[in-house]
């Protein structure tokens, strides 16, 4: 069986906003690391929303990381679907 998930990461800043950057999408950048000591780099999370578009089968384990800019914080993560 495989599942299908999307994650929507928010952020608050004093910047309007007109972003939806697609933070990472393992259709077109690849396969994210199931390796929790080497996880996938997802670089800075941009102000607005950012999609992380990914998909799991059974046991199957992703670890990404992502940075937060200084004077902005992660207001919500919201699963979209699974």
């Amino acid at each position: 069986m495989k599942t299908a998930c999307s994650i929507v990461l928010a952020m608050v800043s004093v910047a309007p906003f007109d972003s939806a950057d697609v933070l990472y999408d393992e259709g077109v950048s690849g396969d994210i690391s199931g390796d929790r000591f080497n996880p996938t780099q997802g670089g800075v999370l941009a102000i607005g929303s950012n999609t992380l578009s990914a998909s799991v089968v059974l046991d199957d384990r992703d670890f990404i990381t992502f940075n937060v800019p200084a004077g902005s914080e992660l207001t919500s993560v919201t699963l979209n679907a699974f």
